[in-house]
């Protein structure tokens, strides 16, 4: 059970690396819903980010981030590694992508209600824990706004047609 929940922001949390010719990685936090908490932590709010991070250095990294601005984490003890999103840039600057996301979030009760939930993004479209994100919507609708950042990743959503549903 979630509590503390008036801002919930649901989704995941992501590792940027950003790999340069002839350097070393730069590891940066990053996710949509946990820039969003982080966002809305600096602006005042006390968000509740629900969400999965592995107990590596990069999980670490995100929490340390995420709790320097007042973000209440809620994670469901996802195992390692903690979700990446690398791009490297070749010597013409031509950038290439690769994911390295298990988004498995389970089923969670949500109490009490928020008066507002955010979620998008990867943690919204893919499986299996996009379906717990969906239930959480559903319930909270009721009492609550709701707002949704598509932040397309076609690379990611697999059947074009589901993700648009």
């Amino acid at each position: 059970m979630l509590d503390h929940t008036e801002l919930l922001v649901v989704g995941e949390c992501v590792a940027d690396i950003v790999r340069l010719p002839d350097q070393e990685d730069r590891v940066h936090p990053g996710g949509s819903p946990a820039n969003v908490a982080y966002g809305l932590a600096r602006l005042g709010h006390r968000p509740t980010l629900l969400t999965q991070l592995g107990p590596d250095p990069n999980g670490r990294l995100i929490r340390d981030h995420l709790a320097s601005a007042g973000v209440t984490l809620r994670t469901d003890g996802a195992p390692a590694p903690t979700p990446s999103a690398a791009v490297t840039l070749d010597g013409a600057g031509q950038a290439s992508y690769a994911f390295d996301i298990a988004w498995t979030l389970a089923p969670v009760a949500v109490e009490p209600a928020p008066g507002h939930v955010h979620t998008g993004s990867i943690g919204a479209v893919v499986e299996p824990g996009a379906a717990t994100v969906l239930d959480i919507v559903r319930t909270a609708r009721a009492t609550a706004t709701v707002s949704y950042d598509p932040n397309v990743r076609p690379a990611l959503m697999g059947d074009h047609a589901a993700a648009v549903r």
